[in-house]
Order: structure tokens, then sequence, then C-alpha cells
């Protein structure tokens, strides 16, 4: 029979590894679904979006049997179900095996460099003639710089160099902040000439100065995820190993070498 330090153990190491990093993952997979549906609907079409919205299902997919799995295996560690840890054991192998899935597609299609592709192109389409295709950068930049609070993809200097910006306003007034101290807050890029656009100082008096890449990655990456779900799979493979030792320890008739040899002392 297992001893209570060997359950205890078992325990606590579902929790810590598995329950807790299971409810990020579910957490983690639901926000990045929601940035991606909230900014990129607009501009991401096909197989980029349906291979990034992919990506989340099953990180989503995982935080939940990773969950369901650490329940499943501590409740039969701790009434000593052998049965409940032999489920506990398949189902860790199934956890595993989405696990897997969901790291090889995020780096199969580098969700990364898909948003930041989408964006740059976007981007240069801001001031594009085509008004199909200016309307839909138009309403994109807009909304991800006034909601996070950014301007550009790696900064505000970017705006200068877009394709067909013109020489004066080439800032868009999303990226105004919404407190600056002049009389037309709307119209604030104004003050923001080619020549004055590098006086951080001055700039930043009126527009937001950090690139949105940056901003969206700080509250929706979900390449933190695909690192965590690595080192966590070498644990839960320990896990699994435990698991069937402890199974069967349970099993009638198994006779515990540390204290078969205490006998024979």
């Amino acid at each position: 029979m297992p001893s209570e330090t060997d359950k205890g153990s078992f325990v606590g190491c579902n929790v810590l590894f598995g329950a807790l990093p299971g409810i990020a993952f579910v957490w983690g997979g639901l926000s990045g679904e929601s940035g991606l549906s909230k900014y990129f609907a607009t501009i991401l079409h096909g197989d980029e979006s349906s291979s990034i919205m992919f990506s989340t299902v099953l990180f989503i997919v995982t935080g939940i049997l990773m969950v369901s799995t650490s329940v499943l295996g501590c409740y039969g560690a701790s009434t000593e179900n052998r049965y409940m840890l032999s489920s506990y054991s398949v189902l860790m192998g199934l956890t595993l095996i989405v696990q897997l899935a969901a790291v090889t597609v995020l780096i199969k299609y580098d969700i990364s460099g898909v948003v930041r592709n989408a964006m740059s192109s976007s981007f240069n389409n801001y001031y594009s003639l085509d008004s199909g295709t200016r309307n839909e950068s138009v309403q994109f930049w807009d909304y991800l710089q006034s909601n996070l609070k950014c301007c550009g993809v790696n900064n505000y200097t970017d705006w200068r160099s877009a394709s067909q910006a013109p020489a004066f306003g080439f800032i868009p007034e999303s990226c105004c902040k919404p407190s600056v101290d002049h009389d037309d807050a709307r119209n604030c890029t104004r003050f923001i000439t080619r020549d004055k656009v590098k006086d951080a100082a001055l700039v930043g008096e009126f527009i937001y100065v950090n690139g949105c890449l940056d901003e969206y990655f700080k509250y929706y990456s979900i390449d933190l995820l695909a690192f965590c779900a690595i080192l966590l799979g070498a644990v839960q493979i320990f896990g699994l190993v435990y698991a069937c030792y402890l199974a069967n320890s349970l099993r009638p008739g198994y006779i515990n070498l540390e204290r078969l040899s205490i006998i024979f002392i």
C-alpha cells in the first residue's frame, strides 16, 4: 500500500503542476481568442484565421483536461482507488497528446508572425487610394490604437514611413491621448511635424508612443502558453509514471519492497 507521504506528494504535485496551470491555460486560451476576435476579425481571413483560432481552442481543451485529470488523480489517490488512478494515467496521456498538438500548431503556423505580418500589411494600407482596403485598415488601426493606447507597429515613428502617408498629419488621431492639455484633442497630431517626430518629450505629451505590437502581445500573447506547455510536459510524464506506481501498489497481492526488506532485516 502507498504511504501517506506518497499520496500527499501526488496530490500536491497535481494541484501545483496540474490544476493551477490548467486554469491558467483555459484563461490564456480564452484571452488569446478574445484578443484575436476583438482586434483581428476584420483583417485575418481564411487559413490564417482558422489556424490561430484552432491553436487557442487546443490550449483551452488542454487546460480543461489538465484540471479534470488532476481532480481525478487527487480523488483516486486520497481514496486509494486503483481504477481511478488507472483512468488518470489514460487521461494524462490524452492531455499530453492535445498539449503537443497545441504547441505544434503554434510553432508550425507561427502565430506571432501572422499577427505581426497582419499588422504590417494593414498598416501600409491606412492611406491607400483604394477605399475598400483603406476603410478596413482605418477601422482596424483606429480601434486598436485607441483601445490598447499605442501608436504604430513598433512605435509612433512608423507612421512617418507608412505607404502614401501625407507630409502633414501623418499620425492618425486615434494615437491622441484623451487628456492632452490643449484646445483640440482630436487634432493633437497637428503639433507633430516630420522635423519634430523624434522629439519624444514633445510628442509624448500629445500621443501614445509605445508600439501596438508589444502592447498587444503584453495582454494577448499565447507564446508563453506554449513555453509553459513544454516545461509542464516533463512534469506530467513524471505524474503519469507516479500514478502507475500508486495504482500498482494498490493491486491485490502487491508487496512493498521497502516493508519486505524491513521484515527480513
